[in-house]
């Protein structure tokens, strides 16, 4: 008799009326923020200090950070790549800096996307960025034959110490 009743509540019987399904309730997805480069700077500079960073390394890549941050701040963390470095590399050249630096800057991104990642903010970890290198004009090597004559004939004019030093070096 229990298995019989069992089953008859179980199976949908004649007469009996099925059970609607609850109605389906819909829940709002909560607003996503975008996270920035610039609001993640202050993220990356709070891990850099709990991980020991010397406060001269922060004051230094505070500083980097506020250069790139004026050129490419407002780019969406996951979205931050080499598009957002050509940006970077070309406004820092147009301010003059040097190579050595720009790579500074470059080296400072790759490392604050890849930490970002670790800590769960960005989706990918850092890809490796493009440095810039210094397009420096060939300079030979040794003096042309005029230029070298040049040197001898000044260098005998003021001693034989200095004609014998531009004869062996020349």
């Amino acid at each position: 008799r229990w298995g019989e009743g069992v089953r008859r509540d179980i199976e949908p019987g004649e007469g009996r009326e099925e059970a609607a399904p609850p109605p389906a309730v819909e829940v709002a997805a909560p607003a996503v923020e975008v996270l920035t480069l610039s609001a993640a700077t202050d993220l990356y500079l709070e891990d850099c200090a709990g991980r020991g960073d010397a406060v001269g390394t922060l004051t230094t890549k505070r500083s980097r950070l506020a250069n790139i941050c004026g050129v490419v701040g407002d780019a969406p963390i996951d979205t931050v790549g080499e598009a957002q470095a050509s940006k970077l590399r070309a406004a820092l050249r147009a301010r003059g800096m040097l190579a050595s630096t720009i790579n500074a800057h470059l080296r400072l991104v790759q490392h604050l996307t890849k930490r970002l990642h670790d800590l769960g903010y960005r989706s990918t970890p850092g890809t490796r960025l493009e440095t810039v290198s210094d397009r420096r004009v060939k300079v030979p090597k040794a003096y042309d034959d005029a230029t070298f004559e040049a040197l001898v004939s000044v260098a005998a004019g003021i001693d034989g110490d200095h004609l014998a030093l531009v004869l062996v070096c020349g």
